[in-house]
Formats: structure tokens, C-alpha cells, sequence
């Protein structure tokens, strides 16, 4: 799959979980100070100028049926709604926003708000993966549980 990357801002408002109103602004990372290995990163900015940081499991924490990204006094609930972005290949962006972002249950409007402002680059979508087997039981009420095993490749 070829990384495809934000041009221009693009900015998706709506409701949170809680029906308050909500917006999240998609940046490309060269219209933020980013570093040059960071141009093909997915990125969080919070409020107060704090420089964008990136997006990464030193930032993510697991609360009752959510992921949330965590930065000093800031949050930024759901993300597991907008990190999805990356399966289609999308890079170089950064994420402006902090609470509870736009709650539509699925990754879909975020992808069609930036969908008319990517490029594709020319290049592959680096594979990642986990190190080792991750697990954990969903603290809840319905209960449930999430597994990801380490994979050499896609499929």
C-alpha cells in the first residue's frame, strides 16, 4: 500500500459521545513544527502550544470501552475511531484537539473529511508490528477482550 498524506487542513465538527458539540482538526505535518522524520508520522497537538508529539503507545491508555491519549492535563478519548486512518495508508498528519473529538462510531467520516485532500507519496506503508503477544479483558459491564499477535506481514 502506497502512504498518502494530508494537504491542506481539514477541520470535522459534530457531537461528542455525550451529544456536546465537538471538533477536530486534521493538519499536514509540514504546516506544523514537526522534525523531518516526523513528516510521515501521525501526530497529537494539545491546547497551550505544546509541540506536537507522536502518537504512540507511551501515550495510550486503555479506559472502561475506550483508548484515550493522555498528555499532561490533556486527553484525547476515542482515538481508536481516528488511528484507523493509518490501514488506508494515511500519514503525515496531525491531530489538533483534545476531549471527547466528533462521535460518529466508526472511522468512515473521518476518512471522508480528509479523503479530498490527500496525496499519494510513491511510497510503501512501513509494516508494523508488536514486539510480543498483547492481550487484555475489557473492564466492563459486557465484558469482552482484545489479542494482537506479533506478524512478520500483512494478511
Amino acid at each position: 500500500m502506497e502512504i498518502k498524506v494530508l494537504t491542506e487542513r481539514r477541520k470535522i465538527s459534530g457531537t461528542d459521545p455525550f451529544g456536546r458539540k465537538s471538533t477536530l482538526i486534521f493538519w499536514p505535518n509540514d504546516k506544523v513544527d514537526t522534525g523531518k522524520e516526523q513528516r510521515s508520522a501521525i501526530l497529537w497537538k494539545t491546547p497551550e502550544g505544546y509541540s506536537p508529539k507522536m502518537i504512540g503507545s507511551s501515550l495510550a491508555v486503555c479506559r472502561p470501552r475506550r483508548i484515550a491519549l493522555v498528555h499532561g492535563k490533556y486527553s484525547l478519548e476515542v482515538i481508536e475511531h481516528i488511528l484507523p486512518l493509518r490501514w488506508f495508508g494515511i500519514l503525515g498528519f496531525t491531530i489538533e484537539g483534545s476531549g471527547w473529538p466528533p462521535y460518529f462510531g466508526r472511522a468512515w467520516e473521518f476518512y471522508d473529511t480528509i479523503h479530498p485532500s490527500l496525496e499519494a507519496t510513491g511510497q510503501k506503508v512501513p509494516w508494523v508490528t508488536t514486539s510480543s503477544p498483547i492481550a487484555f479483558s475489557h473492564r466492563d459491564a459486557l465484558g469482552g477482550m482484545s489479542a494482537f499477535t506479533p506478524s512478520t506481514h500483512p494478511g
